[in-house]
């Protein structure tokens, strides 16, 4: 008989060491040998059986050797982190955390980090290529999210064995790889058989993308299934996993790491309305709670804390990690917490199942997370009011208007009086004239402190559109005023922090690369959001936390590539901000820190175009050059009076020096497409881009009305889309499609096309409905558009040269 059984302490159950004593005399390994005897035997009597001790220890009284039986039935040493255990016994803890099938203690730093993972998804996603079920769209997500789901169901599960050991508990399998198949398919069975394991996790081993009548979007048994046996793919899968540490309450958002990781493009673009990235969620959310007051965890545990759309969970996942951190929870609190805190809430039953298993990640304990749930629909089920909302909500029209401006109104109502409100939504509801009376109601109900733009790639590859977070208050009791006037006098009062968040630590390109490096004293060159530590050691928040927390004002600092940035960060009164906008209701940081399209100085526009044209002629380093081409031929340059008869600048309405026509509606792509003709007239679709359509002369409209035909000189004004962009068409005849107007100087106006391209084109761009891709330029607010003309002939001559050349770069890159 063995001298010691070890088991696990606090009553868990699982014996997980044999333990001989011998003699200081006899050698340690002859203790070690007989321990390995009994474990052995065990194995040999109840083969398939989960749990049974697969360590051994010899001892001595001098010496300690400790030996682990692997599911190949093996020995090897016992090792903790790499190193090979001797004269020691691991820490129950370290025990606890299980060990991988090579005998390492994988869970001597605790549970998995986000390097660990980001180490290990990449070979999971090469292993896929070569697994045609696996190698693209979004089952490899799903998969692997399962996958990671079934090991942590296993380290918690002590009853069904260690992850180290499943593959030993087949015995009859022609191989390794056949074994470890038909135990995932035995676990996965066994989640799905139990009703309580299947109503947390069912949706996660299978779903359907939309409600119960629809076909599954995702099985995870069919999957297992149909990967080949034989070929080492479900080896590699299982030792891939087990080099990982224990899953549950990890300190990040692991289904993040696998979107970002394991998804291609095409799928991040499909999936990307409903992941916010997790970087970000983590910056803004303890500025929420900062603006709250909420600094004790009894104020927390009497809270509730919401999503009305929360995709993947990221806003509460974050938050419960920001909660656990700031208040130093231990696992048993931070689920006794989350329990009764979180409320999340989605359209897709998918969305909400990944939610759920992103929230156990995190250390819930169940909160309630329920899919198939429009948060919008009249009938809702009555829900809230909560006392925090967070919520990054889908954009675009809707049934009823705007969806993000419908959501808006939601999160505002099913706040209770005095909730704090955090809400992701694009630009345009802040600055779009359509969207005033969103904007209006925003601050007849709430108390709005910070709005923070984000860059425009912060949502790549899904969206290029510019977002915003709004923090704000609901107010005890709505205010009365019908008009932007009327409410100024309420609240003109009331300030409001600005933040521009320049960098996010990611490339502001598709490409999305880390930009992780550093000043000399610590901090990120190209990250607003994420803390830093200095020399020696001392932490500091981020650039965003200590703005709009610490006022702390950052210094100015350039892009990826060197070009210097405006403005960051401000604290606006709303009576100054009517004072600066008067009539106007805007609440875009950019608006008053970094005025879009503005006046510069000659000298300054040329330092500017002849830096971009030596960049574009390879003279100089890589940048954004076409982002920049077009901010620059959107800037006006000043013209001084002198050269010019008068005493004032002369300032002259487009309409008094070009005559102005629409382009023909129902000039549509199939038109062109039945009436093409390779020697034809080149078709306009107004702005920026070249025409890529040439179509017949004589041809016809969708409504079979006559296609007018303009002729050039002429400028081009994109009135939707890119609106308020110009090109100047310098001879020929052309077809304009309804998009778009022709600009034709009257009789005796000689003015030069390029000159007044550069001089319309900022301006135009300014007066648009919105600066976002779906803008709109009226055609009242074109006639009425004032400019500088005449200008001297020298800046005429030097600003037509600068204009060709820039618009030559826009072409090519564009």
């Amino acid at each position: 008989m063995p001298d010691l059984l070890v088991y696990l302490p606090n009553g868990a159950s699982g014996l997980i060491c044999v333990w001989e004593n011998k003699a200081p005399s006899i050698d340690v390994d002859v203790a070690l040998q007989e321990a390995k005897g009994y474990v052995d035997g065990l194995h040999r009597m109840r083969p398939s059986t989960p749990g049974l001790p697969r360590i051994a220890a010899g001892f001595n009284g001098k010496a300690l050797r400790l030996a682990y039986l692997t599911f190949g039935r093996e020995w090897v040493d016992v090792k903790a982190g790499g190193e090979v255990v001797t004269d020691a016994f691991p820490r129950p803890d370290y025990i606890a955390n299980g060990l991988s099938s090579t005998g390492n203690f994988q869970g001597v730093s605790g549970t998995i980090t986000r390097n660990q993972l980001r180490a290990a998804l990449p070979r999971l996603k090469t292993l896929y290529r070569g697994i045609p079920i696996l190698a693209s769209g979004r089952k490899p997500i799903d998969f692997t999210v399962a996958l990671l789901t079934l090991k942590m169901l296993v380290e918690s599960t002590r009853a069904w064995g260690t992850w180290a050991e499943q593959p030993g508990l087949v015995s009859d399998a022609a191989n390794v790889d056949q074994a470890i198949a038909e135990r995932f398919i035995q676990l996965a069975r066994r989640v799905m058989a139990d009703t309580s394991l299947y109503a947390k996790y069912g949706d996660i081993f299978e779903f359907r993308e939309e409600g119960r009548e629809e076909p599954l979007s995702f099985n995870f048994l069919e999957t297992l299934e149909n990967i080949v046996r034989g070929k080492r793919n479900f080896e590699r899968l299982f030792l891939i996993l087990d080099d990982l540490a224990p899953l549950h309450g990890s300190d990040f958002d692991l289904f993040g790491e696998v979107y970002q990781a394991i998804g291609d493009d095409a799928t991040k673009r499909a999936l990307g309305e409903f992941f916010t990235g997790r970087h970000i969620i983590a910056a803004v959310v303890p500025i929420l709670f900062e603006r709250a007051g909420a600094q004790t965890i009894k104020e927390f545990r009497r809270a509730s804390i919401a999503d009305v759309a929360c995709g993947t969970g990221g806003f509460l996942t974050e938050t419960l990690r920001y909660v656990r951190r700031q208040f130093d929870l231990n696992e048993a609190a931070t689920r006794q917490f989350a329990q009764h805190a979180f409320y999340g809430y989605d359209l897709s039953a998918a969305n909400a199942s990944r939610a759920r298993v992103n929230m156990y990640f995190a250390g819930d304990g169940f909160s309630e997370v329920k899919g198939n749930f429009d948060a919008l629909a009249k009938k809702t089920p009555d829900i809230g009011p909560f006392d925090y909302i967070l919520t990054n909500p889908p954009y675009g029209a809707g049934q009823n208007g705007r969806l993000e401006e419908a959501f808006l109104a939601r999160v505002i109502g099913r706040l209770k009086p005095g909730g704090w409100g955090l809400i992701v939504l694009p630009t345009g509801v802040l600055e779009n004239p359509r969207s005033e009376s969103a904007r209006l109601n925003l601050l007849r109900e709430t108390v709005l402190t910070d709005v923070i733009s984000l860059p425009m790639h912060a949502f790549a590859p899904y969206t290029k559109q510019r977002t915003a977070i709004l923090i704000f208050r609901r107010r005890p009791k709505p205010l009365v005023g019908a008009a932007w006037p009327d409410l100024l006098a309420r609240v003109a009062h009331e300030k409001v922090s600005f933040f521009i968040v320049d960098n996010d630590g990611f490339a502001n390109s598709d490409k999305r690369y880390e930009t992780d490096r550093h000043n000399a004293d610590g901090s990120w060159q190209h990250d607003d959001l994420t803390a830093w530590s200095d020399s020696k050691g001392r932490l500091h928040p981020g650039k965003l936390f200590a703005a709009l927390v610490q006022q702390k004002s950052p210094t100015a600092g350039t892009d990826e590539f060197g070009t210097p940035l405006g403005p960051k960060y401000a604290v606006m009164s709303l009576g100054a901000m009517s004072k600066a906008k008067p009539g106007e209701l805007v609440l875009l940081p950019d608006s008053y820190l970094r005025p879009m399209f503005g006046t510069v100085s000659l000298p300054d526009f040329d330092g500017q175009a002849q830096a971009l044209i030596s960049e574009a002629n390879g003279r100089a380093g890589p940048g954004t050059i076409l982002e920049r081409t077009r901010a620059l031929l959107a800037t006006r340059v000043a013209v001084p009076a002198s050269g010019i008869r008068g005493k004032k600048k002369p300032r002259t309405r487009v309409d008094e020096i070009f005559a102005i026509s629409k382009g023909t509606t129902g000039l549509t792509e199939a038109v062109i497409y039945k009436q093409f003709d390779p020697e034809g007239l080149p078709v306009y679709g107004g702005g920026e881009t070249p025409p890529r359509f040439t179509i017949a002369n004589g041809a016809r409209s969708k409504n079979d009305d006559d296609i007018t035909i303009h002729s050039a000189p002429a400028l081009i004004v994109s009135l939707d889309g890119s609106s308020g962009a110009v090109r100047v068409v310098k001879k020929g005849k052309f077809v304009l499609n309804h998009h778009g107007c022709v600009l034709k100087p009257l009789p005796g106006k000689n003015i030069n096309l390029h000159y007044a391209a550069q001089q319309l084109e900022g301006g135009l761009r300014a007066l648009a409905a919105n600066r976002g891709a779906s803008a709109t330029l009226t055609l009242p607010k074109l006639k009425s558009f004032v400019f500088p003309y005449p200008a001297p002939p020298a800046i005429v001559t030097k600003l037509k040269r600068l204009r060709i050349a820039l618009e030559a770069i826009r072409d090519r890159y564009g």
